[in-house]
């Protein structure tokens, strides 16, 4: 069940040949993503962390990445902070 105020965007997925989707309250951090695409379902996992390449652009999260990306990502974060 959708409450008042939630929003719900569907998005390409990173194949291209299906959907994912974007449900969350405008303005809140909150939002949930879900890939809808069968064939990206098990490759694919949304990061939430923001990027920015240079102070003049707005940060964004990374959004969908593959799965390997996302895991080697975290280890060597986790290798960084026992530094």
């Amino acid at each position: 069940m959708v409450s008042v105020g939630v929003s719900r965007s569907r998005l390409v997925c990173p194949c291209g040949n299906g959907e994912s989707e974007e449900v969350g309250q405008p303005g809140e951090s909150n939002e949930e993503h879900v890939m809808l695409c069968p064939d990206c379902k098990d490759k694919y996992v949304y990061d939430p962390k923001c990027i920015c390449r240079n102070h003049k652009v707005a940060m964004r999260p990374r959004g969908w990445v593959r799965k390997g990306n996302y895991d080697m990502a975290g280890t060597l974060n986790n290798r960084s902070i026992n530094l």
